[in-house]
């Protein structure tokens, strides 16, 4: 039995995930995870986690994978350089699993990482509660995009009019 069947899965009955790895994931791994227990690296664990989605998506569950922003900073600098490593490495392996023909893919992403890159660092900065954080725009943009990305798969709700 592995872990997607059974009583211990607790996606059953949902049927839209939205899930990304943050930016403490990629700027601060030693505070989310034991790397003396557990080394994987960061892309090793975003790539298992992402075949586990491709397990887990099917017809009537959508997974929709958002890209990670970037560190607050006046320049862009190594973790730039490796956020965009770690979000073209997890577009690639999506298009690459719905790309397949094996099955229908419900498994898709967002590329909010790249919308947000241009307002990241220095002064263009749209900046939030903490340094680590965007403020209220980039989250809007987030949710138009996955809405505009749940529409195109057709979830939503057809509006009727009643004239």
């Amino acid at each position: 039995s592995d872990e997607l069947s059974g009583k211990s899965n607790i996606t059953a009955g949902i049927d839209i995930i939205i899930i990304s790895f943050g930016i403490w994931e990629a700027i601060r791994p030693w505070d989310c995870k034991d790397t003396t227990k557990n080394p994987r690296s960061l892309l090793q664990r975003q790539n298992e986690t992402i075949a586990l989605l491709a397990k887990l998506q099917s017809p009537g569950r959508s997974i929709v994978w958002r890209t990670s922003g970037f560190k607050a900073a006046e320049i862009p600098d190594a973790n730039e350089a490796f956020i965009n490593e770690m979000n073209k490495n997890a577009m690639d392996q999506i298009e690459e699993i719905t790309s397949s023909g094996v099955s229908p893919s419900d498994l898709t992403y967002v590329d909010w990482g790249g919308a947000i890159h241009p307002r990241s660092f220095g002064i263009e900065r749209i900046t939030g509660d903490m340094k680590p954080h965007y403020g209220l725009e980039p989250r809007h943009v987030l949710v138009q995009m996955i809405t505009n990305q749940l529409a195109s798969q057709g979830h939503g709700v057809q509006l009727q009019s009643t004239i």
